[in-house]
């Protein structure tokens, strides 16, 4: 006669156990099953799937409230900059390195003026082109504290906590055999689960600084007026918390100036995005999921980044993405090649 199949998952697993030479560590007593092996098998059995399923369970809770609290304290699954620099570390000392102002003078080279004569500039023997400037860029980062305040609720009250506790592992219960067991299996977790939040709130604390960016640049180019403004709020991993960018247009002959705006705010698990043009009359609010703008540096954040990269003398390539002033994603290649001086 054939051997009958297991009927259900549970005894598929039983029957697989049973033929392992493995013991739990719990204790059973062996004198009541002395005369009947196969139940005493099923009872080493059954201990063993009980000490599985309190540690899922215990597994599952504490995961969900780590990621809670992720959500909580703002740590998001943006881009970690250690996988493209294994180094990568922004130290406070770090942050004021890269804290400075600074001004830029943008020029262009060209043989000839606005009425086409040629510029040049004599100096001996020796005859050069003249820079001819055509707009200039400032750009001030700032290091903030940015402590949260000592008021603020916490999101889940210890009660709380404690229901949520109980109620994930109300189906172990039942399988435990001594109140006991399952007395000591709460404060496991409930230790466990405040050792995740105070692992929390010291991160929180120790990145508690962030970078204010200002970027201001003005151009004149054949008449026409143009320039930029920027004002982004960034961490010290570079993720953009919030940014306000603005590009402008004088053109020749016309009155009004024409104008678009970005506005990118991180908000609970999205990127909100709006943009604005005075030209085309239109104002469009969109939101951006974190699987589609976890790898996404904006132009304060950009800054940041190119500052940090000439900080450390990096040569390579890797890839981000950014995002347009219409609010459109975009590939963003950064590549350094490796500067090799010939000695005279």
């Amino acid at each position: 006669m054939a051997e009958s199949l297991p009927e259900s998952l549970e005894d598929t697993i039983i029957s697989y156990l049973k033929g392992q030479e493995i013991c739990p560590e719990s204790d059973y007593d062996e004198a009541k099953y002395k005369e009947n092996a196969e139940a005493l098998v099923g009872e080493k059995v059954k201990l063993i799937l009980e000490e599985l399923l309190l540690k899922v369970n215990k597994r599952v809770v504490c995961k969900d409230r780590y990621q809670n609290l992720k959500t909580w304290h703002n740590q998001y699954p943006l881009f970690d900059l250690e996988d493209f620099f294994p180094d990568f570390c922004v130290d406070e000392d770090t942050m004021r390195a890269l804290s400075f102002r600074e001004s830029l003078l943008v020029s262009f080279l060209d043989n000839s003026d606005e009425t086409g004569a040629s510029v040049v500039r004599i100096e001996g023997d020796s005859r050069e082109v003249v820079p001819c400037a055509v707009g200039s860029l400032c750009l001030n980062i700032q290091m903030v504290d940015a402590n949260q305040p000592e008021d603020r609720p916490t999101p889940i009250s210890s009660e709380m906590m404690d229901q949520q506790i109980m109620n994930t592992v109300k189906a172990a219960r039942q399988a435990m055999n001594s109140a006991n067991n399952v007395g000591e299996l709460d404060n496991v977790l409930k230790e466990k689960l405040v050792q995740y939040e105070d692992l929390l709130r010291e991160e929180v604390r120790a990145n508690s600084k962030k970078f204010i960016v200002h970027l201001s640049s003005q151009f004149d180019i054949d008449g026409q007026n143009s320039g930029s403004r920027v004002t982004a709020w960034c961490d010290r991993n570079f993720h953009t918390l919030e940014e306000k960018r603005t590009e402008y247009i004088r053109e020749v002959g016309k009155e009004c100036i024409t104008e678009k705006t970005l506005y990118v705010a991180l908000q609970r698990q999205k990127y909100y995005i709006c943009h604005t043009s005075n030209q085309e009359g239109i104002e469009e609010r969109k939101y951006y999921k974190l699987t589609k703008t976890y790898n996404m540096i904006c132009e304060g954040a950009n800054f940041l980044l190119m500052r940090y990269l000439a900080i450390k003398r990096y040569t390579g390539t890797f890839e981000l993405s950014t995002i347009y002033i219409n609010g459109d994603m975009c590939r963003n290649i950064y590549v350094r090649h490796k500067i090799t001086r010939q000695l005279e």
